[in-house]
């Protein structure tokens, strides 16, 4: 069973992963791996975390937004308008940017 948050796809594509949650966009983490970033928006700071990012969940914007352009640069899914509270760091998402969905997989 999984829980399903409905949002706005901006960049096409699926893609499941471990989420990485960072609520303050301005700082940057050294992170490796890959995951699935989740911000309330993206900046310059978070672009190099792109690199290894499977799917980009975001709190705010729009079709237009600088994140969501990004996304489409980057080949990786993204859907928008996500609350980032109902999503934790580590959780197991599969992000359908086509749908505008984020499934939040339950533990097996």
């Amino acid at each position: 069973m999984s829980i399903v948050l409905s949002g706005q796809g901006v960049s096409s594509g699926v893609a499941r992963g471990k989420v990485l949650v960072i609520k303050d966009p301005t700082v940057s983490p050294l992170i490796r791996g890959e995951f699935i970033l989740v911000t309330p928006f993206v900046t310059p700071v978070l672009a190099p975390l792109l690199i290894n990012a499977k799917a980009l969940i975001l709190e705010y914007g729009g079709i237009t937004a600088h994140g969501a352009s990004v996304a489409r640069e980057f080949g990786i899914p993204c859907v928008v308008q996500i609350p980032i509270s109902k999503i934790q760091d580590g959780d197991l998402v599969e992000v359908d940017g086509s749908a505008g969905t984020v499934a939040i997989m339950a533990d097996v």
